[in-house]
């Protein structure tokens, strides 16, 4: 199998997606969840199935560069919370439980 990258091999390596953000509406990453990638998200629709102020777990998976922030209110404002790449329950840090409306995503 050819893996345009100039060699060739039985089974090729699957690029790891740059940086994607899973929200779920319960703790431990359960409930409603919404998957979503690079890109800003400033309005709570942009975050449905999940429902404004419902965030109460997050996964960033990516690479290690990957940074989600996440905020209070719509148009990124209120409080702020980085993440790096791993597993969350909220509250943590700044971030509040179900007090989630807007997020970035960006290398």
């Amino acid at each position: 199998v050819n893996c345009n990258n100039g060699t060739y091999s039985l089974v090729c390596s699957l690029p790891v997606a740059a940086c994607n953000v899973s929200l779920y509406e319960d703790h431990d990453l359960q409930g409603t969840s919404k998957v979503l990638g690079l890109g800003s998200y400033p309005q709570a629709p942009s975050l449905s199935p999940v429902r404004n102020n419902h965030v109460s777990s997050i996964q960033i998976t990516g690479n290690e560069n990957c940074r989600v922030l996440l905020f209070q209110h719509a148009d990124h404002k209120g409080w702020g919370q980085s993440f790096t790449p791993g597993a969350y329950n909220l509250p943590y840090g700044h971030a509040m439980d179900n007090d989630a409306t807007s997020m970035l995503v960006f290398l």
